[in-house]
């Protein structure tokens, strides 16, 4: 047989073989996040970004995302579900949503990995082709952005920064950072860290931060010169695509300024437990609280949702609330999406089933299940 009629079968052979399911990488990205949220759960609080999402706060994120402090204190709003719940496109009129995209050039199932824009978003093939493409969500069209080297794509494993795509990728038994420009040049590796199985980062344009499933701990890298250690100050801390890290049991801490901010709890169920300051661990029955610096939802008999330093706890009247990180917004019942600090909500839409969320620089994007196909919702905020 010559080389030629080798290639040919083989090839065909490639082309008769079973394929994936569509959404394979999509599932095994939202197991894993709710797996580690799980753990966090277990444990005692978890950390995200800041944002400013409802009606009249929802902008565009600054070229780079810079941390910020917790908000003014203002009263929780959590009315009732009216009759008729707005779309969330009504509820949020800057949200940019995005149904059923199309096969990737390569003729494979697409995964959204990241957003240059709202209206931009960067997509990979299912199972990944090592290319990458900025998909236009208005007119739905790609177009080709980067090769990229190194080994698959992730959500997790990516940040877009004001003027760089960084990204980790699995190199055996280390973690290369590789990096190009926005429109795709200049790819190139920036160094390597001594940890396997990275599960988080965030950048901005001078650092990338890396937590690894492995060991706790946060590692910088300065995208200048490659040069990367451990983050003096965090040894028991882990990200969540944000510059705000958390402990099982110790406060938030930005890893940029190093600001933090403290979480209390309380052991007794009801608006007016007491809170009191943090402790290094959890007691038994205290309860377990997920936060960002905006607000905490406290996970007890019932939910509420309080300040991090424990005030104004009010209970939560959905039934089913989880908390989409980073964000503050709250999805009830896998139907419904609630701002509680400004008592926007909004829906996907009444056949549709919330499947999970993705943590993207400069805003969220919110999945839905509708009719079987995936809807994708782009809320932007700021972190």
């Amino acid at each position: 047989m010559t080389n030629t009629d080798l290639s040919a079968a083989m090839t065909s052979f490639a082309d008769d073989a079973p394929q994936p399911p569509i959404d394979l990488l999509e599932r095994v990205e939202t197991r894993h996040r709710r797996r580690r949220r799980a753990q966090a759960a277990v444990a005692t609080c978890a950390a995200v970004a800041v944002v400013a999402a409802g009606a009249g706060l929802l902008r565009p994120a600054p070229e780079t995302a810079q941390p910020a402090g917790p908000p003014a204190t203002a009263m929780f709003h959590l009315p009732p579900v009216p009759a008729t719940v707005p779309s969330i496109k009504q509820a949020w009129p800057d949200a940019v949503v995005a149904d059923a995209i199309a096969n990737t050039p390569a003729g494979r199932p697409p995964l959204v990995v990241g957003v240059l824009d709202p209206t931009h978003w960067l997509v990979v093939s299912q199972p990944d082709s090592g290319k990458m493409w900025s998909y236009a969500v208005a007119d739905r069209k790609f177009r080709p952005l980067l090769t990229h080297t190194g080994g698959a794509v992730f959500q997790e494993s990516l940040a877009v920064t004001g003027k760089a795509i960084v990204r980790a990728v699995a190199a055996g038994d280390h973690t290369e950072v590789w990096m190009s420009t926005r429109d795709g040049g200049n790819d190139h590796r920036v160094g390597t860290v001594n940890q396997k199985d990275s599960n988080s980062l965030w950048a901005d344009d001078t650092n990338v931060y890396l937590s690894f499933n492995a060991v706790p701990g946060i590692f910088r890298m300065s995208l200048n010169d490659g040069r990367a250690e451990a983050l003096d100050g965090f040894d028991h801390f882990r990200l969540d695509k944000s510059p705000w890290a958390f402990s099982d049991a110790g406060p938030l801490r930005n890893v940029v300024t190093g600001q933090e901010i403290a979480v209390a709890r309380s052991t007794g169920a009801g608006p007016t437990a007491p809170a009191r300051a943090q402790p290094s661990s959890a007691p038994s029955g205290e309860e377990t609280v997920e936060c960002t610096p905006a607000f905490c939802v406290a996970w007890d008999a019932a939910k509420f949702v309080q300040r991090p330093d424990g005030s104004e706890r009010t209970p939560v009247p959905y039934p089913g609330v989880e908390l989409i990180m980073p964000g503050h917004l709250l999805v009830s019942d896998e139907k419904l999406l609630v701002d509680p600090l400004t008592g926007v909500m909004g829906q996907a839409g009444p056949e549709c089933r919330y499947e999970g969320y993705l943590a993207m620089s400069g805003g969220v994007i919110v999945n839905w299940r509708c009719k079987g196909s995936l809807s994708q919702i782009f809320l932007r905020t700021e972190n």
